[in-house]
């Protein structure tokens, strides 16, 4: 957390590492901010070990913020490229094979979710009378 941290706040030192940032569409009317959650299978192994790290969704994107090897099993994800460079880079999203919508805050039944109430908030805009 503390290299991300220097890297984030301090945008001229070099990204982490093992840094990743991964990116899918996200629909829907929720904003959701995680941080410092973590999910894993509870039954069937379908993590090789807990993906840890913060997440970001708002329409139209969701962000998903975690060190390396960590990546949802089964999801196609745009991988967003750190460089310390000023050089335009292309982003491919796939359109197809995103987590489902509610992901990861609502865990299936063989998921568990692990996150404090102090660090997480899902929010809906509320349609105003009119």
């Amino acid at each position: 957390m503390s290299a991300m941290r220097s890297y984030f706040l301090n945008p001229p030192s070099p990204p982490p590492a093992d840094l990743r940032v991964y990116v899918w569409p996200c629909a829907g009317r929720k904003q959701v901010i995680l941080r410092n959650f973590g999910v894993t299978a509870i039954v069937k192994p379908l993590y090789e070990s807990p993906l840890v790290g913060d997440l970001l969704k708002f329409f139209p994107l969701a962000f998903f913020v975690t060190t390396d090897p960590a990546r949802p099993p089964g999801f196609r994800l745009g991988s967003l490229a750190l460089e310390n460079t000023n050089d335009p880079s292309e982003l491919q999203i796939p359109l197809s094979g995103a987590p489902y919508s509610d992901w990861p805050e609502r865990p299936r039944d063989n998921e568990a979710l692990i996150i404090s109430n102090r660090v997480g908030s899902v929010a809906t805009k509320r349609d105003h009378p009119g």
